[in-house]
């Protein structure tokens, strides 16, 4: 549970349960002249958690009928912990592939966010209404190449009876499903049948299921989004930059070159020579 004490009124099972079924259900609030809607202290906390888990059950009930799962888990959670996914086994299923007339368009468009990437680098943002136009034009472009290659998971039919998730709280009190797919039975690898000679008629030939390769530009594309991720990551955290700034160093002399530890920040040798 995320607390077997007093909870404050912003945490995501008070949001989730509600002031309102909380109060109606017996619950007692700490409060004084001084005390913020946000910072109250709801002191039956058994009490907000019952009403938070039925209301997560029920959810979880709804997402059962609506996708098919063979099983549907609520984690009074904001995140599934290890203690309730250790016996299962993590399932990672590939998207549908897209077509070719969707690669071809998806190529498109992360052709014209990379340029108006660029533009916007060069952009005023103090004139709110170029700024707001260059928001607009973003947000469409990214949006539709969101919609496009966000494709649903391919789920084979023989691990479907064995298929499952959770379902958590979010931060603002919502009921969410956690992204991650599990089966109570280990996986196996599944095997492409053989295709018999001349199974397919004569003059016929057989489907290639091998996957369209992508393209180098969009490999190239994607690269440079990568490493700027990475750049901004770094930037806006020094905590984390430091980290890795000590990892890379203290593992740089394992290997040569950079592209074994994926960066070029190197040091000296640490000495031993501090004087007599």
């Amino acid at each position: 549970m995320i607390t077997n004490s007093a909870i404050r009124s912003s945490s995501p099972i008070a949001r989730l349960a509600t002031e309102v079924d909380y109060m109606a259900a017996g619950g007692r609030i700490e409060r004084d002249l001084f005390t913020e809607d946000s910072t109250e202290t709801w002191i039956d906390p058994e009490i907000a958690q019952r009403i938070a888990g039925e209301k997560l059950q029920a959810f979880a009930t709804e997402v059962a009928v609506s996708s098919g799962y063979a099983w549907v888990r609520p984690v009074l959670e904001t995140r599934v912990p290890y203690s309730a996914s250790e016996e299962l086994h993590q399932v990672h299923l590939e998207p549908e592939p897209l077509t070719d007339d969707e690669q071809d368009e998806a190529d498109k468009l992360l052709e014209a966010i990379s340029a108006l990437e660029a533009e916007g680098e060069e952009l005023d943002y103090e004139d709110e209404v170029a700024a707001a136009d260059f928001q607009k034009r973003w947000d469409a472009a990214t949006g539709t190449y969101d919609a496009l290659t966000d494709k649903p998971r391919q789920i084979p039919d023989e691990i479907r009876p064995n298929l499952g998730c959770f379902v958590v709280i979010a931060p603002d009190g919502t009921p969410v499903v956690d992204g991650g797919l599990y089966s109570d039975k280990p996986m196996q690898r599944r095997k492409a049948a053989a295709q018999p000679e001349g199974a397919g008629g004569a003059g016929e030939t057989a489907q290639d299921n091998t996957p369209k390769p992508l393209s180098q530009k969009l490999v190239e594309e994607l690269a440079v989004q990568r490493r700027d991720i990475l750049a901004i990551n770094l930037a806006s955290n020094p905590a984390i930059a430091l980290d890795f700034m000590i990892f890379a160093i203290a593992d740089g002399g394992r290997g040569y070159g950079s592209q074994t530890h994926g960066t070029t920040i190197r040091a000296p040798s640490a000495s031993n020579d501090f004087g007599s």
